[in-house]
């Protein structure tokens, strides 16, 4: 890559966008390794191979090829796309719902995936859920590289005993085999990219390092959590800027409204494509439930990462996030979302 054009750009993992040699407009990706984090590492790696092995792997998910990969598969180089990510598009509004159930249909095919019949390449479990590497506690070697308000955020969720052994059961307990299939591990809005003009699927779906074995509902729950992430947030600062006191549950309840939409369309498009034996749609929105409840703790953590304290606002979420995880049939109930899913469907 051209030393004056590279542009370090913030994530998890780190990475460059810029011009290479020749001077074409590339992504590199590192995928880094946390020490006590134990993250996966091959998950990008299998991937790839699989889809290029495999027609049904292929033709289930709607992705951005990597043009070159590094042989243990943690550097990765992209084309550079310039359309919205799928959360920078939602925080301006312009988030189409036929885009949401797009992407439904994607993550359903993935799991519909028979894996008996993808031989050849070896897939192990998915990478351990996001924000879970402190759970019972946290390692050592991990806490010198902790902000303060990341601190605190682990004081508040080891301070909680009825949430953690809740987590501890459900969300970030090994999948049980009834349930296992191909997962994304990390769907989010900011791993899907809006398509350029010409092309045939409105949305790609990138970033596959937690890819691997798991419960498909942690795809479902993480989608839906990182939506609700993303509007609450929106619609409580756009309380703030108003110049209005703070009402976080009035905030937070208008954000729900604005989001349900949207979940449902997911949802119902989901459920149309999955080629899933029996699924039980109601305890796979429990379960997605949870996760989604999770996610909001896990954000909490990414989003404290150069933060000395906790903000009223992620407290607010936390607060959602708790009462996913441990009451997710009444937050479905009070939501009426597996009713509008029915519905919809």
């Amino acid at each position: 890559m051209d030393a004056e054009s590279a542009q370090r750009h913030p994530s998890r993992n780190p990475c460059w966008r810029g011009r290479s040699s020749d001077g074409a407009a590339v992504f590199v990706k590192f995928e880094n390794t946390v020490a006590g984090i134990g993250l996966k590492t091959d998950g990008t790696r299998t991937f790839y191979q699989l889809r290029a092995e495999h027609h049904r792997m292929r033709a289930a998910v709607s992705t951005l090829e990597p043009t070159a990969v590094s042989p243990d598969g943690m550097v990765q180089i992209y084309p550079w796309r310039t359309p919205l990510s799928h959360s920078e598009s939602l925080v301006s509004g312009e988030l189409d719902p036929r885009v949401v159930e797009a992407i439904a249909r994607d993550i359903a095919r993935l799991h519909g995936v028979e894996a008996e019949l993808c031989t050849g390449v070896p897939v192990t479990d998915a990478e351990p859920i996001p924000g879970g590497y402190g759970v019972p506690s946290l390692p050592i070697e991990v806490v010198p590289g902790l902000s303060g308000a990341q601190l605190a955020v682990w004081g508040l969720l080891h301070g909680d005993d009825e949430l953690l052994d809740q987590a501890r059961a459900t969300v970030l307990a090994p999948s049980d085999g009834t349930d296992r299939t191909f997962i994304h591990g990390d769907l989010r809005l900011d791993q899907i990219l809006l398509a350029e003009a010409g092309e045939q699927a409105p949305a790609s779906i990138i970033d596959w390092e937690s890819f691997g074995y798991g419960d498909p509902a942690r795809d479902t729950g993480t989608f839906i959590g990182n939506i609700l992430n993303v509007v609450l947030m929106k619609e409580i600062l756009a309380t703030k800027r108003r110049g209005r006191q703070a009402d976080w549950q009035e905030a937070i309840q208008r954000g729900l409204d604005l989001a349900r939409p949207l979940l449902v369309a997911f949802l119902a498009a989901y459920r149309a494509e999955a080629d899933l034996a029996e699924l039980d749609m109601k305890d796979h929105v429990r379960r997605a439930l949870r996760f989604a409840g999770w996610h909001q703790f896990d954000r909490m953590l990414a989003t404290a990462e150069e933060a000395a304290i906790i903000t009223p606002l992620a407290k607010a979420l936390a607060g959602v996030g708790r009462a996913f995880v441990l009451q997710p049939d009444e937050a479905d109930k009070e939501w009426g979302l597996s009713d509008a899913y029915t519905s919809a469907h």
